[in-house]
């Protein structure tokens, strides 16, 4: 009696378990639509990829697949949740830039802002620098929209093109990354008028381009900033001339006067 009662019970397990993962794999969305959902927020459509793989994976316990593929000019990685469908993370990385024109930072940040589809005021700016990568100049933007995703962007100076993009759902790890930012940083107010005095960021931009002899058609800005530096009120301003040099200044805020004055040639690395 004990035998069959035993016997019983586990034929039970066994069809709850089976009954179980039948129902967990019918949540499943399966490789095919992880593709499609992946080429479909790509632009992209299967005939068009050099390559392509589909893996199901795990990300923090959650299943997922991750797919990855490539065109002649860019390659592309999503993370895509197995049972809803949803990207949860993605990344481009294109292998050359395309013709355009030099961009500022200011530029940079709206090329950014566009392609993710948001607008400056529902964003929180955690780092907008020019850098080199590569020998190459770039933008290396950074944003959050709070409660929502995680986005960074490296653009090219000389053209404008997005080279890497990466897109991150909102997690506790963005959160945390978020919390980090100062007070300022966190707000998306716009700043304060000038102090009274100042000369404005306008000439100062002026006074550092005509000590150069440049035009501003000639040269792209990355920075113009007002600055306290050792309690004397100063702008920041920089700027180059697209695959020639950089140059760097610092500007008595008050009187105009030049107080430092730097110059880089690209091929000086």
């Amino acid at each position: 009696m004990r035998k069959t009662m035993w016997i019983t019970w586990l034929l039970a397990v066994i069809f709850l378990l089976g009954t179980a993962n039948a129902f967990a794999a019918s949540d499943d969305i399966g490789k095919d639509q992880a593709k499609a959902t992946a080429l479909e927020a790509a632009g992209l459509d299967e005939k068009d990829l050099t390559w392509v793989s589909v893996k199901p994976d795990k990300e923090d316990g959650t299943p997922v697949y991750e797919v990855e593929f490539a065109v002649e000019e860019a390659e592309y990685d999503y993370t895509i949740d197995a049972q809803s469908g949803e990207i949860l993370q993605w990344e481009l990385e294109r292998r050359n830039a395309a013709e355009g024109t030099p961009v500022d930072l200011e530029q940079a940040k709206a090329i950014a802002l566009e392609n993710a589809g948001v607008r400056g005021d529902e964003v929180v700016f955690s780092k907008a620098k020019q850098k080199k990568d590569d020998g190459r100049a770039v933008f290396a933007i950074e944003f959050f929209v709070a409660e929502k995703a995680a986005y960074e962007y490296k653009i090219d100076l000389a053209s404008g093109t997005i080279l890497e993009l990466s897109y991150e759902r909102w997690d506790a790890e963005a959160a945390r990354d978020f919390a980090k930012l100062k007070p300022a940083q966190q707000t998306t107010k716009p700043s304060a008028a000038e102090p009274e005095g100042t000369i404005g960021v306008e000439e100062a931009k002026a006074i550092a381009l005509k000590y150069v002899n440049l035009g501003e058609e000639e040269v792209v800005f990355s920075k113009a900033k007002l600055e306290r530096d050792d309690g004397r009120l100063t702008y920041d301003i920089e700027f180059f001339v697209a695959g020639d040099r950089e140059y760097e200044f610092e500007i008595d805020a008050h009187t105009g006067e030049i107080l430092d004055y730097e110059v880089e040639r690209w091929d000086d690395d």
